[in-house]
């Protein structure tokens, strides 16, 4: 018999991957977005020590080009919950992803305790962090995205989906989200945001979902402004705010 954290989550993603489906699919073209779609990086867990929360995929990919692939062993032209619930199949090749967004995640998990977590997955230990998407159709980039149709309500339904997902499933200790406009700012109930690192541009703050808190920082895919020791020093500050906090 499946724990409660897996009966829990594939009813979740029985839910959000028919929706997904639908979207993917809608026999009304101005509402069709025809794209690959997932939700999770790494395999989900519960109660990890981190979860790191990016936008969306990365990629330029239509929804047969996903079910097509052996990899994501779809059934009859259809992506499952039972595939849904489960880690991007790429997610082992995540180091030569063509991408900056898992090397510049890196550098910022810099610190001993810091890389603890974010290497605690080799070898088939139980990760202490889950890396997932807040929005499941990828794109190249946001503006891609804002072009498709209904875009901001398909926004706004999986933003709610992961809402539920993190509060009632996952329930992180922390959350670090990769956009501060388009990801922490969505996620964040805090009535007060606290900027916790600035250099010309905001670096890094702090708010609160579902009373755990919640860091915003720049999108690891990379920015001409960002240097090494920016994401260097986004890590320092990170160190603090959570090494000592979690078991």
């Amino acid at each position: 018999m499946e724990n409660e954290f897996n009966v829990k989550l594939i009813k979740w993603a029985e839910e959000a991957a028919n929706y997904c489906h639908s979207v993917a699919t809608d026999p009304d073209s101005s509402k069709r977005i025809d794209k690959t779609f997932y939700v999770f990086q790494s395999e989900p867990v519960e109660s990890p020590e981190v979860l790191i929360l990016g936008i969306n995929p990365h990629g330029n990919y239509s929804y047969a080009d996903q079910y097509n692939n052996p990899l994501w062993r779809a059934e009859k032209q259809k992506i499952t919950a039972e595939v849904f619930r489960h880690a991007n199949p790429t997610w082992e090749n995540r180091d030569s992803w063509n991408s900056p967004i898992w090397p510049n995640i890196k550098k910022v998990f810099n610190t001993q305790r810091l890389q603890e977590i974010i290497n605690s997955c080799e070898n088939g230990h139980e990760p202490k962090f889950v890396y997932m998407n807040a929005l499941y159709f990828n794109t190249n980039n946001m503006d891609d995205f804002y072009k498709l149709p209904n875009s901001n309500e398909v926004f706004n339904k999986c933003i709610g989906l992961t809402k539920e997902l993190i509060s009632d499933i996952i329930k992180p200790k922390f959350i670090i989200c990769l956009s501060i406009p388009e990801c922490f700012n969505r996620l964040n109930e805090a009535a007060k945001t606290e900027l916790l690192l600035n250099n010309k541009i905001r670096l890094l703050v702090k708010g609160e979902f579902c009373g755990i808190p919640t860091y915003g920082i720049l999108h690891t895919s990379g920015s001409r402004n960002m240097t090494n020791d920016d994401w260097h020093q986004i890590g320092i500050e990170l160190h603090k705010e959570i090494v000592g906090k979690v078991c």
